[in-house]
């Protein structure tokens, strides 16, 4: 027999048992560079843009370490505006908003950092 109970004992068992359906892909796009929690500096990289080819959608970063990495853009990769610097919420990008110089944070497609295929990239956008 049902209750009114059990649909809210089925809604805290899916909220305790299954965070990863509430998780963190959903609202990545709005946190800035550099603070998503246990993925910024751990699966991602924060570097600046030494290279860049809009035409092969290749762009090579530099972290502050002076490390460099080779990334290639999918046809599923997210671009994302980093416009915390104006107070202003993130927005959807492209890869044009890209440019040398500019500071980004990758995640690579299954955090693969070796075969370098972006799954997502934030762009820091000035003032």
């Amino acid at each position: 027999m049902k209750t009114p109970h059990t649909a809210y004992l089925w809604a805290i068992f899916l909220v305790i048992c299954c965070p990863p359906l509430m998780g963190q892909e959903a609202t990545e796009q709005f946190i800035p560079i550099g603070k998503s929690p246990g993925l910024s500096g751990v699966t991602t990289v924060v570097g600046h843009i030494s290279s860049l080819s809009i035409e092969n959608e290749t762009i090579t970063v530099a972290d502050s370490a002076g490390q460099t990495y080779s990334c290639t853009c999918t046809a599923k990769t997210r671009f994302w505006k980093d416009r915390s610097g104006q107070n202003q919420s993130n927005v959807a990008g492209k890869l044009s908003d890209c440019s040398k110089g500019r500071l980004v944070e990758i995640k690579f497609v299954d955090n693969d950092r070796e075969k370098g295929k972006i799954d997502w990239i934030k762009i820091k956008i000035s003032e």
